[in-house]
């Protein structure tokens, strides 16, 4: 009569160790499956916005939404995210706005907890960005988050080969150029005003996940992220929250604090970030990128078409 043989000790403690190592072969793999598809959502996302931005434009007579409203000089006002909600399929959300309020509406909203301010948009944010969107923070930190900027452009110097900025504005965070696609109290920039090119000029990009921060102020949730409906702060010598200045690399924070404004474009994705271009394409740009054509891919009307050709 034959006995049925059982595992050995030592052979469980084989078969245990295989499927560890299985798993740790297997596990990189998915990590990173899921990432590529976190990535591809996330660009998909922005080609989104994108599209909903020239849509503005397109029943608006090419006119961009205006990065910061242009009534009170910009300041406490509303951001184009909030000015796209109905190409973005949120009418209903855009009709509950009061676009014609004086003085700090888009603050008001945020110091007062107010639901519209709360309304979670999924397209605005990153889904690497791995945090929760609903910031219950008070002030401008409170409000459903976005983990994208428009482009507000970047100050050029004539040490770069390039043609000196000239029209800024001063803030406590340095001078704000007035020559991205996006600009704070300005709401006349055209499409026809993007002289560089369209495919040559960038219109939005990433902002910087978690593990991007250095300034004292901003290193604890909600980190940069800043909720949609903001335009700026009320105070005249603040930059504001819905476009970002190229000042650094991406994912390369200047190491000086109360310079959010020119803190990276950056994100969660490994290498680098997923940037629209001004016709509306979508590119990921590795963080390795140089700070000269990336720069240079920052303006309208910069002239730099000729050093941008093989990008």
């Amino acid at each position: 009569m034959k006995r049925n043989r059982g595992f050995t000790l030592v052979e469980l403690l084989v078969v245990i160790a295989i499927i560890g190592m299985l798993v740790g072969l297997l596990l990189p793999a998915v990590q990173q499956a899921r990432e590529a598809a976190r990535r591809m959502q996330c660009s998909n996302h922005l080609r989104q916005i994108g599209l909903a931005i020239h849509n503005f434009a397109a029943v608006s007579n090419e006119k961009l939404p205006p990065g910061s409203d242009a009534q009170n000089n910009g300041d406490g006002r509303f951001s184009f995210f909030a000015y796209i909600l109905p190409q973005m399929e949120q009418t209903a959300l855009y009709e509950q706005i009061d676009f014609t309020a004086t003085g700090q509406a888009a603050v008001a909203l945020l110091n007062q907890a107010d639901p519209i301010a709360a309304t979670i948009i999924p397209a605005f944010v990153c889904p690497s960005f791995g945090e929760n969107p609903l910031s219950t923070k008070p002030n401008h930190e409170f409000g459903a988050l976005t983990t994208y900027n428009g482009i507000a452009g970047a100050v050029r110097t004539a040490d770069e080969g390039r043609t000196p900025t000239t029209h800024v504005r001063q803030c406590v965070v340095g001078d704000v150029p007035y020559n991205g696609m996006f600009a704070w109290g300005i709401d006349d920039i055209r499409m026809g005003t993007v002289s560089d090119g369209l495919s040559n000029t960038l219109m939005l990009g990433e902002i910087p996940a978690p593990k991007i921060r250095d300034c004292v102020s901003l290193n604890a949730y909600p980190y940069y992220a800043r909720a949609w409906i903001c335009g700026s702060q009320e105070s005249s010598t603040q930059p504001f929250y819905s476009c970002k200045v190229v000042e650094s690399r991406i994912n390369q924070p200047m190491n000086q604090k109360n310079r959010m404004n020119y803190q990276p474009f950056g994100s969660g994705h490994p290498g680098g970030a997923v940037f629209v271009r001004g016709d509306g394409s979508v590119s990921f740009f590795s963080e390795s990128l140089e700070l000269l054509p990336y720069r240079d891919m920052a303006t309208r009307n910069g002239g730099e078409v000729a050093a941008l050709a093989h990008l």
